[in-house]
């Protein structure tokens, strides 16, 4: 738990785990189904170089300098769109790690790969996925990545 201004700042509850976002056609309605707000800075009574940062819930989450730039998570989302478009991909999952403080984003790709083996054809998925935070122990990393969920040798 974080203490802002000598408070105790109680835990709004946050959904965690990963969450279905495959119905969403664009970012605002990512944002929009995960009801995500703003997130904010806060000062740290006694501690002026440092400041708190609350989650849109009103949790304290964080402490961190104060030259650290917020991420805002929907402003994430809305920058993954267009490379999300780019590639043909379509939001797929979105997960809030580390009690909130860090968050994934997964986009699926349009159609699988075949990657011939010495057996035939194995059949695998790409996806393009964001991980971000907002306490600076995370930088916003994308990826494209190829995975076998479950061997479909031809």
């Amino acid at each position: 738990m974080v203490y802002i201004n000598s408070n105790p700042i109680a835990q709004a509850p946050r959904q965690f785990g990963l969450q279905d976002i495959s119905d969403c056609m664009n970012a605002e309605e990512v944002i929009e189904k995960l009801g995500l707000g703003s997130y904010s800075e806060v000062p740290l009574a006694g501690f002026p170089t440092h400041k708190g940062i609350r989650d849109d819930l009103g949790n304290g989450i964080a402490v961190v300098g104060k030259g650290y730039h917020l991420a805002q998570p929907a402003d994430v989302i809305r920058r993954v769109e267009p490379i999300a478009e780019n590639l043909g991909a379509t939001f797929d999952q979105f997960a809030f790690l580390d009690e909130g403080r860090r968050f994934f984003l997964r986009c699926k790709m349009p159609r699988e790969i075949d990657v011939v083996t010495s057996k035939g054809k194995d059949v695998q998925e790409a996806r393009f996925s964001t991980i971000g935070g907002v306490d600076a122990s995370t930088r916003e990393t994308h990826s494209l990545d190829v995975y076998r969920q479950v061997c479909e040798t031809e």
